[in-house]
């Protein structure tokens, strides 16, 4: 068989130019045109995405140009400084990297706490440290806030105050505020953002990068602040969030966000906290039922480090909260905690269903997530002010005791009795308010009533590190540390779990 087909000539065009090295120049001047243009138009993408940073860079920027000798000036003595006090403090460090108490030789099963640096500053002589934290970018910055112990107290100013450990003879950052500071936070990511919480029931950003500019870059106003002093703020780390944001828990019983939008904060309601009394008698004892709803008052807050929308709040009547930012309407979990104050709830790095709280009842519980029932409860004999999970190990945890001592507990050593109580104050002058363990490295820092920070290196025998099994391959550290808390907690997540009662039945 045969097939063909017939098809149109391609259309043919006849074309005479004359080239020469002038056409060609003008050729390729228009294309270079056309490269400049899109380089142009990608530089003005650029300035529009940095745009924000260098706003807040504006203000460094004209020191340099105004006065670029003066600005020279400053860094180099800061450079002179630094370079002072790392010879005169050279021997405290060697103690913090290499020294190792002897003693633990020779008992096993207790620590030591060894002091290190201690850190004040005239300005903060004898005012009352409320809140240290440490900074999540720079493992050598930590704060101070200063203030009142509680809102019954008078109060004048309060100030905000940055200590390297480069340097503790003198702060990198100090700042004044008319009212007292009671609480504090780093922005986890972007650690210039530091929030504060006032003994009025404000809210107030610093930028502590701008170090000329000691006043606040966000203030909340009279009509959006807490109606009582505000025991705790959080920053917030949800991932889908454009706009930074922290929260803050106050004595009125309200939990706020506060977004930072340009340079104001817009605050919005996340929960209010209540309990009920309904077993109630009048005065000549005779019972009666008559249900009481009353505001809880906030005194702490942290967030559940995987599930960012997840947090707790403890109240001044005994009670925490698990709570949602989703779910405002009604809480997750109650628990019946203490019988005082909390003055502290912290969940563990390790194992974020475990937390600890303290309070004013003299006692230290452990507890699991939506379990009624604590894990382990702790009997300190005075009433503890602060309590924290150690970061370089899973069943280490520290607390701070109002006749002046340090107690520092290692479950997988012993699950009764701490292994260290160092005293760190005399109660005749002073007492401690606040302790800190450092987020990766084993000393920790505690604040007292009368401006004064020490910090604290812990034993050998407090930082054992669990050894992994033998024929197995590699474990993380990680993974070992969260089996060394899941087999010293197996004792008693073994028992039946309670039903929870109604929270609302006191």
């Amino acid at each position: 068989q045969e097939d063909s087909a017939q098809t149109d000539p391609p259309p043919v065009a006849r074309a005479i130019y004359q080239v020469s090295q002038y056409n060609i120049y003008d050729k390729y001047e228009i294309d270079y045109d056309v490269v400049l243009q899109e380089m142009e138009r990608e530089r003005k993408e650029k300035l529009l995405l940095l745009k924000g940073r260098q706003i807040e860079r504006k203000k460094i920027s004209t020191m340099e140009t105004e006065d670029p000798v003066g600005y020279r000036m400053i860094k180099a003595v800061k450079m002179l400084e630094r370079m002072v006090y790392q010879n005169v403090y050279d021997d405290f460090v060697m103690d913090l990297l290499y020294y190792d108490d002897p003693a633990d030789n020779y008992k096993k099963a207790e620590g030591s706490a060894m002091p290190l640096w201690y850190f004040g500053h005239v300005e903060s002589e004898g005012r009352r440290i409320t809140d240290l934290f440490w900074s999540s970018r720079y493992p050598d910055l930590f704060a101070v806030t200063f203030g009142a112990s509680d809102s019954s107290e008078p109060v004048g100013d309060g100030c905000i105050v940055l200590y390297t450990l480069k340097n503790p003879s003198f702060p990198e950052y100090l700042a004044h505020y008319p009212c007292g500071i009671m609480c504090g936070d780093f922005h986890p990511v972007k650690a210039r953002h530091v929030a504060c919480g006032l003994h009025d029931g404000s809210v107030i950003v610093y930028n502590v990068k701008n170090v000329f500019d000691r006043t606040p870059s966000h203030t909340s106003n009279v009509h959006t602040k807490h109606q009582g002093t505000v025991w705790q703020v959080k920053w917030g780390n949800h991932p889908n969030e454009r706009n930074i944001s922290f929260y803050s828990t106050s004595i009125d019983g309200d939990v706020f966000k506060w977004t930072l939008v340009q340079n104001e904060l817009i605050k919005s309601d996340v929960i209010t906290v209540y309990y009920t009394m309904d077993k109630m008698h009048d005065i000549d004892g005779v019972h009666f039922d008559k249900v009481i709803v009353n505001i809880a008052r906030g005194t702490c807050l942290t967030f559940h480090p995987n599930e960012h929308e997840i947090f707790l709040v403890g109240t001044a009547e005994g009670l925490i909260y698990k709570c949602s930012v989703v779910y405002s309407a009604t809480y997750l979990f109650v628990y019946k905690a203490h019988v005082m104050p909390i003055r502290k709830v912290n969940i563990n790095s390790y194992n974020p269903s475990i937390f600890i709280s303290c309070s004013h009842d003299e006692t230290v519980k452990v507890w699991e997530d939506c379990r009624s029932l604590p894990l382990h409860n702790f009997h300190l004999e005075s009433p503890v002010e602060d309590v924290q999970w150690a970061g370089y190990s899973s069943t280490v945890f520290a607390a701070v005791t109002r006749d002046g001592n340090v107690q520092i507990y290692d479950l997988s050593i012993n699950r009764h009795d701490a292994v260290c109580i160092q005293i760190v104050a005399d109660t005749d002058y002073c007492q401690p308010t606040r302790l800190q363990f450092h987020n990766r490295y084993p000393f920790l820092l505690v604040g007292d009533s009368v401006g004064n920070t020490q910090s604290l290196k812990v034993s050998p025998n407090l930082r054992i590190k669990p050894k992994p099994p033998k024929k197995a391959g590699y474990i993380d550290p990680h993974t070992l540390e969260t089996r060394k808390l899941q087999k010293v907690l197996s004792y008693v997540l073994e028992l039946p779990v309670i039903d929870p009662v109604d929270h609302g039945d006191i």
